[in-house]
C-alpha cells in the first residue's frame, strides 16, 4: 500500500527561448549539489581538506556522463552501428541514452585518479561520500531524512545519524571504562 508519494509535475520540460529545461535534469543537478555539500561536510569532519569533494565532483561528473553515454552505446549498439544505425547519433545525448553503471564506473575511476594524484587516502574520502550515495550501511540514515523515497524496500535500522562525523559502517571508539589490562 502506497502511503505517500510525490506526484509527477504536469510538465516535465520548460523552454527558455529555444533551450529546453528538463525537470529530470534539475533533479539530477540537485542530487549532485546535495551529495557534494554533504560529502564535503563529512570529509572535513574527518579531517579532510575543504573543497576536495567539489574538486572530485568537477572531474567525476563530466567523466561520469561520458562513461554513461559510452555504456549506453556499447550495450545498445544497433541504434548506432546496426542496420539503419547512425554513428553520428552517439554525440546526440539530448535524445536520451545514458547508462547509470557506466557513469558510476567512470566517475569513480576519475575520483580515484584525482585523489591519488593529490596523494590523498581513498578510504576517508569514500567513507565520507558513501552516505550521500546511499550504500547499504547508510540507507537507513537517508531513509530517516526522506521516508517517502522508497516505500517498496524494507527499512533497516542505521546506527549512524545523518550528522555523524564517524565514517559509515564503523563502530564507535571503545569505551575507556575497561581496565588497564584491557578487560
Amino acid at each position: 500500500m502506497l502511503t505517500a508519494s510525490i506526484p509527477s509535475p504536469a510538465r516535465g520540460v520548460w523552454y527558455i527561448g529555444p533551450f529546453p529545461l528538463r525537470a529530470y535534469a534539475l533533479c539530477i543537478l540537485a542530487g549532485v549539489f546535495v551529495a557534494v555539500w554533504w560529502s564535503d561536510r563529512r570529509y572535513r569532519a574527518l579531517g579532510g581538506s575543504r573543497d576536495t569533494a567539489l574538486d572530485v565532483a568537477l572531474i567525476a561528473v563530466p567523466i561520469g556522463i561520458v562513461g554513461a553515454r559510452l555504456y549506453h552505446v556499447v550495450t545498445s549498439p544497433d541504434a548506432f552501428f546496426g542496420p539503419g544505425g547512425n554513428p553520428a547519433l552517439i554525440l546526440q545525448t539530448w535524445h536520451g541514452g545514458l547508462g547509470i553503471w557506466g557513469g558510476v564506473a567512470f566517475g569513480a575511476v576519475a575520483g580515484v585518479w584525482l585523489l591519488r594524484r593529490r596523494g590523498l587516502r581513498l578510504g576517508p574520502f569514500y567513507d565520507a561520500r558513501s552516505c550521500s550515495a546511499g550504500p547499504p550501511p547508510c540507507r537507513g540514515a537517508w531513509r530517516s531524512i526522506a521516508p517517502t523515497c522508497r516505500q517498496d524496500t524494507p527499512r533497516a535500522p542505521c546506527s549512524i545519524p545523518p550528522s555523524s562525523t564517524r565514517p559509515c559502517g564503523t563502530s564507535p571508539a571503545p569505551s575507556s571504562s575497561s581496565g588497564s589490562d584491557g578487560t
